[in-house]
């Protein structure tokens, strides 16, 4: 509970009133985010204070100090909106709130939901990243068919123009990670090769490799290696970046990889 809820909850409203005249944001509050949540919490408070004591002259002064904050509050909406794997870590009750419990915001939940299933499986909370993904798949599910539907209305158009709803490499490699995390190695490798086109799956798997590595996790990189689930040629998109961070590797291998020109 911060400031303001504790001081209207003690029924000292008229002093978030005072806080908000000395201080529109709470400054000791050094995430951007959580200071906007709080923030806007205070104004809240402050209206319901105001109206309760027919004081309009505050209420006008917090609506005009609740106008200048929704300009600051467009900004961090687009910061969660452009940097969804961050913000289901440091705002995911915004996320919630303002993306996620939204219709309006529809198009964009698969991004999202893409990093909060490989989240909660990297927590080896299965059963949440299971739910998550069940929503996910109806998302992506509903996606294909408004694809389908652009492409069926622009059928008789020379260059049809279609917007699928966004989804990009990094949201696809994050639901990868998460079938890793689940259904091990097999399973990855499978859902990589199930998106198209065919020249995104070594983008995939590459990004993949990073998160891995930027994780620690060099030994699942390595029992990538030797599933023996992944083709020849990905053998170098897998044994590359393991040997550039130190990591011991198969030479011979590698060099068999980079002569096959199958794929």
């Amino acid at each position: 509970m911060h400031l303001a809820s504790a001081l209207f909850s003690a029924g000292q409203g008229r002093k978030i009133i005072e806080i908000i005249q000395e201080s529109e944001a709470p400054l000791a509050i050094k995430d951007q985010i959580i200071r906007r949540e709080v923030q806007r919490q205070r104004l809240q408070l402050a209206m319901k204070v105001c109206r309760s004591a027919g004081k309009p002259a505050d209420a006008i002064f917090t609506l005009l100090v609740g106008a200048e904050a929704i300009k600051t509050d467009d900004a961090v909406d687009k910061i969660i909106a452009e940097n969804p794997d961050l913000s289901i870590h440091f705002a995911s009750d915004t996320v919630g709130r303002n993306i996620l419990y939204s219709s309006k915001t529809y198009e964009n939940h698969g991004r999202f939901l893409s990093h909060i299933v490989a989240r909660d499986a990297a927590d080896k909370d299965f059963i949440a990243a299971r739910e998550k993904k069940r929503i996910l798949r109806e998302w992506m599910n509903r996606r294909s068919e408004d694809i389908e539907r652009q492409e069926t209305e622009q059928s008789d158009h020379h260059f049809p123009h279609v917007e699928a709803w966004p989804l990009e490499l990094e949201d696809i490699t994050a639901i990868a990670h998460s079938v890793l995390d689940m259904e091990g190695c097999q399973a990855a490798y499978e859902f990589i090769c199930g998106w198209k086109p065919r020249s995104i799956h070594y983008m995939i798997a590459l990004r993949l490799v990073d998160r891995l590595l930027f994780s620690g996790k060099t030994g699942v990189v390595q029992e990538f290696l030797d599933s023996g689930c992944i083709p020849e040629p990905w053998l170098a998109l897998f044994s590359i970046p393991l040997a550039l961070a130190g990591q011991e590797i198969d030479c011979a291998a590698l060099e068999k990889s980079l002569c096959n020109k199958k794929y």
